[in-house]
């Protein structure tokens, strides 16, 4: 996840961890349904999308996990952080 001068220029980020280890997932896949885009989490479990103002269905999965889903309301382009723990 890129950085400009120490501004985090996300709207919506987090992270995704294993919810009994606590370790990252990298492998995770992250979608938001209404505008069909999708990212995986940096090693370090990170994610961040840039996305317009509107409310949005976010899904994350993973293999051998259960799909967790969420509604993420953005408004005014204030940054939501939604983290993630995945559970087997």
């Amino acid at each position: 996840m890129g950085r400009s001068e120490g501004v985090d220029p996300y709207t919506l980020l987090g992270t995704v961890t294993d919810a009994v280890s606590t370790l990252p997932l990298p492998s995770a896949e992250l979608e938001i349904i209404e505008l069909g885009i999708t990212q995986n989490p940096d090693v370090s479990g990170l994610y961040g999308f840039v996305i317009p103002d509107g409310t949005y269905t976010l899904t994350c999965k993973a293999i051998g996990y259960v799909t967790q889903t969420f509604t993420i309301t953005i408004a005014g382009g204030v940054a939501v952080t939604q983290n993630i723990a995945l559970a087997v």
